[in-house]
């Protein structure tokens, strides 16, 4: 789908009468006769009328997550994304018999901008039938354009900073009929991109705001180009783009805080917009997003391969934000209750404190009688229940004394509608087992305090994630309050501790500590269970 502009020009000699009638009554004669004469030598020169915008998109391709396409016919309303209105600071530029290229001098502006006229110095002789038109944009010239790496998306779906991007288009003029007028199609040369963000869950979606995407290209063909930003001049028949200098292969787009409060495409809400080079591309893209309770900034990465862009295309590339980063789910559990339905905050859900610090008492099951109350044998008792699949006392020590394991607070994740940062990558050691800790001893019942402490491996996260367990640091509840999530995690195991109403716990924190529990864990508390397959609820 081609974006075609057409411009239509002539040479125009506006009677000084016209001007007049733009001033107030009650200027004086004087005043009168030199706005006169200034709006003669404003005008002077040749007259290039264009009555359409700036750029207008007949037409796009939608780039599905999965990184399926379909081409779509549509037509933008004026102002609503795809249609960009001309002001008074845009120029062209026009190339007169000598082979110079003349840049308009003076732009007036037509229906808000719909249309325009545009004055070239010179005479009307100056310009050939078929003389060649070129938009450039606000930084190029007549031979040269500059598409820049950093393109700022201040408004929600505003397609007019194309200018300041780096926009391109080119064409010729023919003359026709008396008095002359010059007729213009102007090709556009650069593809467009727009982002089309939602998040379907809906509750993160309120917390959320999107901050910037940065695009990184490869080529995805054999020598082809991966530049999207620097330095082009024309080729030698001015109908293509070729790299020139200062060539970079990423684009960075800053964004004003565009909510996110949207389930399905909502173009007048967050659609964000990019001018790249026509090419064929592989997209590397990072959608950046900051929480604004939390002040969490969580960044997550979409990879779309073979992405024609060609000249004059809008490329739409829908992305739900809510799948870039795992999420958890809200319910936590006395130890050992009776099913995955007896969660602490079952039926009470919206009561439930979903930020570190907030409590609510009232509907936090507080006695025996109450169905979400954990199991009360005591020890050696192990988890016959909902906790039953949990590893032992002994599984954790192993994990504690001689796993490999990684603090990694880079990785973002979400919980209760809220992105946070915060958890351990776990590498399980040879000899792993429930049976018997490392040093032999089953603590599942040799009355023996199990507990006992480390500090992580590596303090950064993997690099090669393959084969390894992550474990966020999801808080925990003690009388209906949530502690620390981001910073500290307790995970249920099926031992109890020898101490009247305790279980041993596998806890994890931010400060380079981990440990198998000493006596705080009640069984009171609202925890996750412990998995070792990779799927904590």
């Amino acid at each position: 789908m081609m974006i075609k502009v057409t411009f239509k020009a002539t040479l125009l000699f506006m009677a000084v009468g016209l001007f007049a009638a733009c001033f107030n009554d009650n200027f004086t004669e004087v005043n009168k006769k030199e706005a006169k004469k200034t709006s003669q030598e404003t005008t002077q020169g040749v007259k290039f009328t264009i009555n359409d915008t700036k750029a207008s998109a007949k037409s796009r391709v939608v780039v599905n997550e999965d990184g399926t396409k379909t081409r779509t016919i549509f037509t933008h309303t004026p102002g609503q994304g795809a249609d960009a209105f001309w002001v008074t600071s845009d120029f062209i530029w026009v190339q007169d018999k000598t082979g110079t290229w003349q840049k308009s001098m003076h732009t007036e502006l037509h229906d808000g901008g719909a249309s325009a006229e545009f004055t070239l110095p010179g005479v009307i002789s100056d310009y050939a039938d078929g003389c060649a038109v070129r938009y450039t944009g606000t930084y190029g010239t007549g031979t040269e354009l500059q598409i820049t790496n950093y393109q700022v998306n201040y408004t929600p779906n505003d397609f007019s900073m194309g200018d300041m991007k780096g926009d391109c288009g080119v064409g010729v003029a023919r003359a026709t009929g008396n008095p002359i007028k010059f007729n213009f199609t102007l090709n556009h040369l650069v593809s467009y991109l727009c982002f089309l963000p939602r998040c379907t869950n809906a509750e993160l979606g309120k917390n959320i705001l999107l901050k910037n995407i940065n695009i990184t290209a490869t080529p995805a063909v054999s020598g082809g180009s991966s530049a999207l930003a620097g330095i082009f001049h024309f080729s030698a028949d001015g109908q293509h783009l070729e790299g020139d200098r200062q060539l970079q292969n990423k684009t960075d787009l800053p964004i004003t805080d565009f909510p996110l409060t949207n389930t399905t495409d909502n173009q007048a809400l967050n659609a964000c917009y990019a001018m790249v080079p026509a090419g064929y591309y592989n997209f590397t893209i990072r959608y950046s997003v900051n929480d604004v309770t939390t002040g969490v900034y969580g960044t997550f990465i979409k990879q779309i391969n073979n992405v024609v862009c060609d000249e004059g295309v809008i490329n739409d590339f829908r992305v739900d934000i809510a799948s870039g980063f795992k999420n958890y789910s809200s319910k936590y559990y006395m130890w050992d209750v009776n099913t995955a339905n007896d969660d602490a905050w079952h039926n009470y859900e919206a009561f439930q404190p979903t930020v570190s610090g907030q409590q609510e008492t009232a509907h936090y099951p507080s006695n025996p009688a109450d169905w979400r109350w954990h199991n009360t044998l005591p020890y050696p008792v192990q988890a016959t229940r909902h906790s039953s699949l949990a590893p032992s006392v002994n599984g954790i020590r192993w994990i504690v004394e001689r796993a490999e394991t990684w603090y990694d607070e880079e990785t973002a994740w979400t919980t209760m509608g809220h992105l946070y940062k915060g958890g351990v990558w776990v590498k399980l050691p040879t000899g792993y087992t429930d049976a018997v800790a490392p040093n032999g001893q089953d603590y599942r019942s040799n009355s023996l305090d199990g507990h006992i402490f480390n500090g992580y491996t590596h303090q950064v996260r993997p690099t090669n994630t393959t084969g390894l367990l992550y474990f966020p640091l999801l808080g925990w509840y003690e009388n209906g309050k949530l502690i620390d999530v981001g910073k500290r995690v307790g995970y249920w195991t099926s031992s109890s501790r020898p101490e009247v109403g305790y279980t041993y716990v596998l806890y994890f924190t931010n400060q380079n500590n981990m440990d198998v529990s000493n006596p705080y864990w009640k069984r009171t508390y609202a925890l996750k269970n412990l998995t070792l397959t990779g799927n904590i609820e």
